[in-house]
Parts: C-alpha cells; sequence; structure tokens
C-alpha cells in the first residue's frame, strides 16, 4: 500500500516538475542583511546574565516563477551568527531557512497539483524561555521542517455548480526532538452555486488521517455533511448543517463514543459590503457547540471577532497552522508538549479571538486578544489513562505604525500572554520599538530594541521556577542587488 501511494505521489510529482519552465517569467532576487545586535541576556537565564554582541550575515535568494500553467513563490535564507563572548558548540551558528509556495495546472481549468515547503525555528514549550529570534541561545527551540503537496480537481457547470475533490499530503518534522507527524486528507464535495435562485447546498466528505511516529496506530477521523442555506432577503440568510462523523480514537472521558451525527443551525447577515455576521449553535458527540463570526470593514476600520467550541489534538493543530507565522503577532502557544506521551492525546478547545485596526493619514493603529480554554481526554495516544488536565492561554497585543515619511516608519509594538498548565503557569510579556529607513532604492536600514520579560512558577515541586529579562538592541543594513 505504502509502495503504490509513494509511485501515485511520484507519478504526479513528475508531472508537476515537467512543465516547460522556458514558458515561464522568472525572477530571482538576491538580497543580502548585516546586522549588528547587543542582547544582555544572551542565555535568557534568570541566574546567570551573559551579555554579547552578535553579527549576523544573513544571504537570501528571492524566486518569483510565473505562468500560464505554472506558478512559483520562494525563498531560500542562510543566517550565519557571529558570537564574540559566549562560548557555544558552533561558531559561526548557521541555520536555513526556506519557503515554496506552488501551483501547477495540469489540466486546464480542471486538474491541479499544489506543493508548499517551509522550514523555520520555533520555541518548544511555553514554560521555558520563550525566544523571539534564533540570535538567543537556549535549548528550546527546533529546526520544523514541513511539507505539503497534492492534486485537486474541480469542474464548474455553466450554472456555477462546482464538483470538487482534493488529496492531500503533509509532513511535519520537528528535527531537534525527534517528532514527526504525517497527515493526509481526502476531501469531496459538490456545491450548487447558482443553480437555485434563493437556495445553495454543499454536500460533502472529508477524510484525516494523523500518523505520529511513536504511536501504535494513526488517528482517523471521517465526516459526511450537507449544508443548507436558504436566502431571505440579499442581506439575510439561515443555515442548517447535518451531518454524521466517525472517529476511531478512544475515550473513557465524558464523551465516551467520538462518533455519531452531528447539527448546528443558525443565520448568516451581511447589511453591507465589507460586513459579515454568522452565528450558529449546534451538538456534537463531546456536547453542545457554538460558532460566532463578525467582520466589519469601513473606510479606515477592519473588527474581526471570532468563537468557537471544537475536539482536536496537537498533530491536528500542527496541520492546520500556516506555513509561516509573525512571531511579535502570533501566540506563543507552542504545539509540541514536554510529555511525549501526550503529544495527540485530544482535547475540547474553546477560543474566542479578536481584532480592530484603525487607520488614519499616516498611521495604523492594531489591537488584538485571545482566550483559550483547552479540557484534555484522560486517554492519550497510546491507550494510556493520564491525569485529567486543563490548560488555559489568554493574551493581546497593540501595535503603532507611524509612516514618517515616503520611505521612513516608526512602529511601536507590545505583546503579552499568560498560559496556565497543571505543571506551571507563565506570564510573558515583550515591548518593542523599530525604525526603518530605506536610504536608496536598494539599500534600507533599520533600528530595534525589545524587552521581553518572562515568569514562570512551577505548580509541580519537581520542576523550578524561571523569570528572566532580556534586552536587545539590534541594527540591521539590507542590500538588494
Amino acid at each position: 500500500m505504502k509502495a503504490s501511494r509513494f509511485n501515485l505521489v511520484f507519478c504526479l510529482l513528475f508531472s508537476y516538475l515537467s512543465q516547460p519552465v522556458f514558458a515561464l517569467k522568472w525572477d530571482l532576487t538576491p538580497d543580502v542583511e548585516f546586522s549588528e545586535t547587543y542582547n544582555d541576556n544572551i542565555r535568557l537565564d534568570p541566574s546567570n546574565e551573559q551579555e554579547d554582541f552578535v553579527t549576523q550575515v544573513n544571504p537570501t535568494l528571492t524566486l518569483l516563477g510565473d505562468g500560464k500553467y505554472l506558478n512559483i513563490n520562494g525563498y531560500y535564507k542562510m543566517q550565519t551568527l557571529f558570537y564574540q563572548e559566549t562560548a557555544v558548540q558552533e561558531n559561526p551558528k548557521t541555520l536555513q531557512q526556506f519557503g515554496l509556495d506552488s501551483s501547477a495546472e495540469i489540466l486546464r481549468d480542471v486538474f491541479f497539483f499544489d506543493l508548499k515547503a517551509s522550514r523555520n525555528q520555533k520555541n518548544i514549550d511555553v514554560g521555558q524561555a520563550v525566544s523571539f529570534n534564533n540570535v538567543t541561545q537556549t535549548e528550546n527551540r527546533t529546526d520544523v521542517d514541513t511539507w505539503r503537496l497534492g492534486p485537486r480537481f474541480q469542474y464548474i457547470t455553466p450554472r456555477s455548480m462546482r464538483f470538487n475533490a482534493a488529496y492531500q499530503y503533509e509532513n511535519v518534522n520537528f528535527i531537534d526532538r525527534a517528532f514527526a507527524t504525517q497527515t493526509e486528507v481526502l476531501t469531496s464535495s459538490i456545491i450548487s452555486g447558482k443553480l437555485f435562485s434563493h437556495y445553495d447546498f454543499d454536500l460533502g466528505y472529508r477524510r484525516t488521517q494523523q500518523d505520529f511516529q511513536k504511536q501504535d496506530r494513526p488517528d482517523v477521523l471521517q465526516s459526511a455533511y450537507l449544508t443548507n442555506r436558504w436566502f431571505h432577503t440579499i442581506y439575510f440568510a439561515t443555515f442548517l448543517q447535518t451531518g454524521y462523523e466517525d472517529n476511531n480514537f478512544s475515550s473513557i472521558s465524558e464523551f465516551t463514543e467520538p462518533d455519531g451525527p452531528y447539527w448546528m443551525a443558525g443565520f448568516q447577515w451581511k447589511p453591507r459590503v465589507g460586513t459579515h455576521f454568522e452565528i450558529g449553535a449546534g451538538e456534537r458527540f463531546f456536547g453542545p457547540q457554538y460558532r460566532l463570526k463578525l467582520l466589519h470593514h469601513t473606510r479606515n476600520t477592519v473588527w474581526n471577532l471570532t468563537y468557537e467550541i471544537e475536539n482536536s489534538s496537537y498533530t491536528q493543530e500542527i496541520y492546520g497552522t500556516p506555513l509561516t507565522q509573525t512571531p511579535e503577532t502570533a501566540p506563543a502557544i507552542v504545539l509540541i508538549k514536554e510529555d511525549l506521551g501526550a503529544i495527540n492525546q485530544r482535547f475540547i478547545r474553546e477560543s474566542m479571538r479578536g481584532s480592530f485596526t484603525f487607520k488614519a493619514n499616516r498611521n495604523v493603529f492594531a489591537l488584538s486578544g485571545f482566550g483559550e480554554n483547552r479540557e484534555f481526554d484522560p486517554i492519550n495516544a497510546f491507550g494510556q489513562i493520564v491525569p485529567a488536565r486543563q490548560n488555559k492561554h489568554y493574551g493581546g497585543s497593540f501595535s503603532w505604525l507611524h509612516r514618517m515619511g515616503p520611505r521612513t516608519s516608526f512602529k511601536v509594538l507590545y505583546f503579552s500572554q499568560i498560559s496556565m498548565r497543571d505543571t506551571n503557569d507563565t506570564n510573558l510579556d515583550r515591548a518593542a520599538l523599530n525604525f526603518k529607513r530605506q536610504i536608496r532604492p536598494n539599500v534600507s536600514f533599520e533600528l530595534q530594541y525589545s524587552y521581553t520579560e518572562q515568569k514562570t512558577e512551577a505548580t509541580n515541586v519537581s520542576q523550578g521556577d524561571i523569570e528572566y529579562r532580556e534586552n536587545l538592541f539590534s541594527l540591521q543594513f539590507s542590500m538588494q542587488f
């Protein structure tokens, strides 16, 4: 079975790469960054603070390929760090970062093949010293390799009725901690389009298989659904989604059988262009489920609010996260736990996220907040009974961007997060100032200061408390060729 699957992927990949590259319009842009950084606590050590100057030379290649049947967007960056004072195992330290996002149209308007890949560095455990960059010397960061590929099919009738089918394979590998997960997703759907004037439907099937390398058997999640939507006016619609899910993970918690029928009903309201409000309520195998979405655009503001209750796991969330994240704005909730035995332990996640952006003249103000509660199932991925536990994460961020001129900007950022777990409670705060000036069309200059403070109080006597402060100054030049 695995051999035939590999042969299928190989054939699809070969046909994908055999597109006529000479028909593409290529744009290859090399650039290099030079930076000098001062850090007064290079190891983020609460008891033995060490300062250091770190020199970076970071060459980067950006590739854009635009063609009739193939589009490629990628980059490669080699981050090289020279430490002046700190004794490190590797000096200079070299880190590889890359990203690829490409799509090929194999059969015009019908058959496509997508390929995405990335490597970056992420924190491992929010209860340990959390770093927002690769300059610090901690054991709490690791390389993360992710790649996704798969074909997709679509057919659109003259009345916009749509038939979709897709297969996607993803591999996520956390190198230093020897953790890997493979995910396969098969989806198919029929969407009515303009077949009816006051009604549309979405009939679909989804199968997700997640295989954790230390797990005896993979998780298989299957769901068939039918979403009905009735348009009462051009602004207002009601919907009803019904379906059946069949999941193979075991549980002895309050939801004893993770399968069965489910439903959700609600309404959608679009009073004007740029405004969308949706609310729904229903029932799944773990109990009631709710959903709230609000998106509102005006000339100068953007409002966004979401609320949902979902059954999930860490490997499932790894699959669902974007390949790239902005560490300044993304919550520092990490996806690897200290106990690999609980890596695929399932939980009920209740979350709310909101953001507000205001633009005025040369200023952009952004405010965001989030809250999340995770209630874990007392059986982990290996069928072992583990203590029931509950994690909570909440916090927010504020930023102000001021454009002093067409080539000059100044930014203020504040980020705060509180994480409460069974083993420890962590408060993480970060403030940053950034000044950027484009000296010439291909040369820019950037000056940055940041202050980070983390306090972790252990609730388990076997673990110690962590409290550290970090001041960082950075001067960077970037040049494109």
